[in-house]
C-alpha cells in the first residue's frame, strides 16, 4: 500500500510540474535588450529591457510566399500583426515579409522581422500556433 502511494505521489508531482509551462505560447513575456534577436511565436509577447516597450506576436497570417518544391514567378510573403505598446501608446500594427523587413514603430522604435518560419512547403499546411518571427527592436 505504501509502494502504491509513493508511486501516485510521485506520478502526480510530475503531472503538475507540466502545468502552466513557459514554453506555452503567451505563458511569459521575454525580457530583451535593444538590437537583440528575439523570436516569438503567435501568442507570445517580449518586454524591452529597461523601456516601457511591449511586443505580442498576434497572427501570422495571408501566406503566399513559395513553398519549397514549386516554382513560382514570384517569391512572396507573409503578413503578421503584432500589438505594440511604447509607453503611454498602444498601437496595433500589420507588416509583410520579406518586403517590408524593417518598419518604424511607436515610440521611435523600429521592428526588423529576420525571419519567418517554419517556410511553406508544397501540399503541406502550417497551423497558425506553429509560426515564429524572428525579430529586432532598434532605435
Amino acid at each position: 500500500m505504501l509502494m502504491k502511494t509513493l508511486i501516485f505521489s510521485l506520478a502526480l508531482v510530475l503531472l503538475l510540474q507540466g502545468c502552466g509551462r513557459s514554453d506555452e505560447p503567451g505563458a511569459q513575456p521575454q525580457v530583451f535588450d535593444l538590437n537583440e534577436a528575439i523570436t516569438l511565436r503567435t501568442g507570445d509577447s517580449g518586454v524591452l529591457r529597461g523601456e516601457d516597450f511591449s511586443i505580442r506576436l498576434l497572427e501570422v497570417f495571408d501566406e503566399s510566399r513559395c513553398p519549397e518544391g514549386v516554382m513560382c514567378l514570384w517569391a512572396g510573403e507573409v503578413k503578421l500583426k503584432f500589438a505594440v505598446e511604447a509607453g503611454a501608446i498602444t498601437d496595433t500594427l500589420v507588416t509583410a515579409f520579406p518586403s517590408e523587413g524593417s518598419r518604424a514603430i511607436s515610440g521611435g522604435y523600429t521592428l526588423t522581422i529576420t525571419d519567418v518560419t517554419p517556410y511553406p512547403k508544397e501540399g503541406k499546411t502550417i497551423k497558425p500556433k506553429d509560426y515564429r518571427a524572428r525579430l529586432i527592436i532598434s532605435r
